[in-house]
């Protein structure tokens, strides 16, 4: 049972075979490399003003703290559509988003990499339509800045 508290790959008994060893040996490598398909969901379910909703992560283009209560976030999909997520921190949200896709710019804004069309210094022109022939642009702040670099270099 301390086994399991251990967190332990595997466990050999004496006498020792072999056999035994070598199989406990090789699950402890494969745990080591990351070899175990750890299964990855592409969405998650989250309160919204609407109810319970199921949140895909490759069509959310970006989200943004609610101007009404900022305990609440505003996402927006690439199709258009918006809902707000209730009563969730940005902290909460960024833990469960992929990191590889998604990039906290500002204190109340994160964005979709796929959004990204342009970006400045200061400024990040977005591919998310708001108007007719107009995009979104957003501030990328000075505290973000060096995190989102990383994440759109090549």
């Amino acid at each position: 049972a301390e086994a399991f508290d251990l967190d332990a790959v595997d466990y050999v008994r004496k006498p020792v075979k072999k056999e035994r060893l070598q199989k406990a040996v090789q699950k402890a490598l494969e745990k080591l490399s990351g070899k175990e398909p750890a299964p990855k969901k592409n969405f998650v379910q989250l309160n919204t003003d609407k109810g319970k909703a199921i949140l895909f992560f490759d069509q959310v283009s970006y989200i943004r703290t609610s101007e009404t209560d900022s305990r609440d976030k505003i996402v927006r999909l690439f199709n258009g559509d918006e809902f707000t997520l209730k009563n969730i921190s940005f902290d909460k949200i960024q833990s469960i988003l992929p990191v590889n896709n998604f990039c906290r710019i500002n204190k109340k804004e994160i964005i979709s990499l796929n959004a990204v069309q342009y970006f400045s210094f200061d400024e990040i022109t977005t591919n998310i339509q708001v108007e007719q022939g107009k995009v979104l642009k957003l501030p990328l702040s000075e505290i973000y800045r060096n995190e989102f670099l990383k994440k759109v270099k090549i």
